[in-house]
């Protein structure tokens, strides 16, 4: 069973940054394209078996079964609606972020 994979504004506007934190200062364009290629390519990978990746063992996640998956530094946090059939991209974080901040 295929799922829909729909991201959020939040998740878009963090994508955008990481390209530009990459772009801008760390100077690299290439590694920015790059970067942001292997994200939309975990996003659409969740569109098959999203639950195979663990829920996030710190609450608030954990009770609303938020999962995560790791992309190079960064976090994929998503939700699975399984009756609509659908991955809910919700967030895109640094990995040594302070989650509990969030």
């Amino acid at each position: 069973m295929n799922y829909k994979v729909i991201v959020s504004e939040q998740a878009e506007r963090d994508l955008e940054s990481i390209y530009s934190y990459i772009f801008r200062e760390l100077k690299s364009k290439a590694s920015a394209e790059k970067m942001a290629l292997r994200l939309r390519g975990a996003m659409i990978g969740l569109s098959v078996m999203p639950k195979r990746y663990r829920v996030y063992p710190i609450e608030p996640w954990l009770s609303r079964e938020v999962r995560s998956v790791a992309v190079g530094n960064y976090v994929l946090f998503y939700l699975v609606k399984e009756t609509e059939s659908e991955v809910w991209i919700t967030r895109i974080v640094y990995g040594k972020r302070n989650m509990k901040a969030l």
